[in-house]
């Protein structure tokens, strides 16, 4: 696979204080890979050694300063830009970034204040590397699922599977897990939507731009597939720590059989894909898909309104729930 990887992770000499930052054991992993090194300050004319910067989430979270007073979002921007392009040339489907950078930091962010306060958010070329499709990930946890990984199977670890036929299948009590194509996923969906019990739609109208997918072939019927669960990454401003997930089983699927596949699709998200977080929705009165969302750890978090030729005003109204991975702890 080619990897987008921030250049102080392999050992320049690029931050702020002219010094690395490497971390145990993650160049040796990505030895197997093809390395296509970044440094948006660097990129975007920052000199090194240089005052440092924190985004500027007081006032919006749009700007960049540094530690002078100074606005320097424009240079940010600039190299997000410019270390995007050499991505995208290079075919890079993953982006490893530094944790807590101003530009490269997933999921963290210093505030803006210089007082060390970390709060939820996005280095600039982290965000932008999102609207682009490729996927972020911080040094941390692409060390953690690829070790994941190795620990429970031989093969290619998830994170970096290229194709379906590289991922393996998850065994649970009462089913299989068989990797699917995208296109694969959308006919047995169609296959299934006459008889569904259990089913989820995509949040929002996004843009799934990569997928994880799996048909589930439950106990009760070996011979064909009666179920699918999706783990998608959206490409229009999605978080890249925040999955995606859209199911739907057949009617003759247990409960039990049904929250067993969800469940290790979500280990499989947490644990060796690396996401903090998934997030699906239901139609408001589709209790059985609720049911099993509830007993596997989803909570609701709000609804809203969809376009659809389903109700006589165009809109149907679903409801939004999400799960992080403490529910693995």
């Amino acid at each position: 696979m080619n990897i987008a990887v921030s250049n102080c992770l392999l050992g320049a000499r690029c931050r702020f204080d002219a010094s690395s930052k490497t971390y145990p054991g993650l160049i040796e992993l990505l030895n197997e890979h093809v390395v296509v090194p970044i440094c948006p300050e660097e990129e975007g004319g920052l000199g090194c050694p240089r005052p440092p910067s924190e985004i500027d989430v007081v006032h919006g979270g749009e700007r960049v300063i540094n530690a002078e007073g100074a606005d320097v979002t424009i240079e940010f921007r600039e190299g997000s830009r410019l270390c995007i392009e050499r991505a995208v040339e290079a075919g890079c489907t993953l982006a490893v970034l530094k944790s807590k950078s101003p530009a490269c930091g997933v999921g963290e962010v210093y505030d803006g204040t210089f007082s060390g306060t970390l709060v939820r958010g996005f280095g600039m070329a982290a965000r932008a590397f999102c609207a682009t499709g490729i996927r972020v990930i911080d040094e941390k946890s692409f060390v953690c699922c690829l070790l994941r990984s190795r620990a429970l199977r031989e093969g290619i670890p998830p994170l970096v599977s290229e194709h379906p036929e590289q991922r393996p299948i998850l065994h649970v009590r009462g089913a299989d897990l068989m990797p699917l194509s995208f296109q694969d996923c959308a006919l047995l969906r169609d296959g299934l939507s006459s008889a569904s019990s259990f089913a989820t739609c995509w949040p929002k109208e996004s843009s799934v731009c990569r997928i994880h997918a799996f048909g589930v072939r439950s106990a009760a019927s070996r011979a064909s597939m009666s179920g699918a669960v999706a783990l998608g990454f959206d490409a229009l401003g999605g978080c890249g720590d925040e999955c995606l997930l859209r199911m739907r089983f057949s009617a003759s699927v247990p409960y039990e059989a049904a929250c067993s596949a969800l469940h290790e699709s979500l280990r499989y998200a947490f644990e060796e894909l690396g996401y903090k977080s998934a997030v699906t929705e239901t139609l408001f009165f589709d209790e059985s898909a609720q049911v099993v969302l509830y007993r596997v750890g989803f909570e609701r978090s709000g609804e809203r309104s969809s376009c659809s030729d389903a109700s006589s005003d165009g809109r149907e109204s679903r409801v939004t729930w999400r799960v992080s991975s403490r529910i693995l702890q």
